[in-house]
């Protein structure tokens, strides 16, 4: 979970301000209580009430923390975690933080592929079938993505719905020379990367900033506590 959580935070402190601003709001909207700290059944709530019930698992929350309450780098790692749709063993149930196999037909066609880890895949005698597929042809997730077009990315609920500012889309992170020279040939091109995930997930929300307005007078009071630059 420690190089899940360093790729989190090169993310958030490589991305603009507008990344941080927005990274910032979903740890809020997660949080209940002035000591800036997640519980579990704040975790679980959260999850479940904004369309990630499968990461909503007791023993993910134990791996993210280990004080039984999740900081704010704990909540980044999870945020990477969904965007990057990291998933659990379908043989062990095990949250996968290394690397994994998947079947080829449910991960280019389902939202929830059946994906193994590596130890339950090199395991003899494993019967792999599941659903419609008898006889799955798996490859592991580094190759997978590699050919594998951009999926959506998920749905986080957002934590000031009365406000009316929209986040734009962000640009890769890049050294300034690429940045400048980038934004002199293109200023419209599509985001791509993790670090517009952050600017993307709110945008995406703020058709329903109305929603769940008692949400929003929590996660609003709690804004400026347990952030880290």
């Amino acid at each position: 979970m420690n190089h899940l959580q360093a790729i989190a935070k090169a993310y958030y402190r490589q991305g603009p301000e507008s990344t941080k601003e927005n990274a910032n709001r979903f740890s809020d909207a997660m949080k209940k209580d002035r000591e800036g700290k997640v519980d579990y059944v704040e975790f679980k709530e959260y999850l479940r009430r904004n369309g990630h019930g499968n990461y909503a698992k007791r023993t993910l929350f134990d791996e993210l923390g280990s004080k039984r309450r999740l900081g704010f780098w704990e909540v980044m790692t999870l945020f990477y975690i969904i965007v990057s749709r990291r998933p659990f063993c379908k043989k062990c149930d095990r949250f996968v933080t290394a690397e994994y196999f998947a079947c080829v037909k449910c991960f280019e066609s389902s939202a929830d592929p059946y994906c193994i880890c590596i130890d339950c895949f090199r395991r003899p005698g494993t019967d792999y079938r599941h659903g419609s597929c008898d006889h799955p042809k798996f490859l592991d997730n580094c190759t997978m993505l590699a050919r594998r077009p951009p999926v959506p990315q998920p749905r986080i609920e957002h934590a000031h719905r009365h406000s009316s500012h929209r986040p734009q889309p962000t640009a890769m992170v890049e050294s300034p020379a690429h940045h400048s020279r980038r934004r002199s040939t293109s200023q419209s091109s599509q985001p791509t990367g993790m670090v517009e995930s952050f600017a993307n997930y709110y945008r995406r929300r703020s058709t329903s900033q109305s929603s769940h307005p008692t949400d929003t007078a929590q996660s609003s009071t709690h804004h400026s506590h347990g952030r880290r630059a």
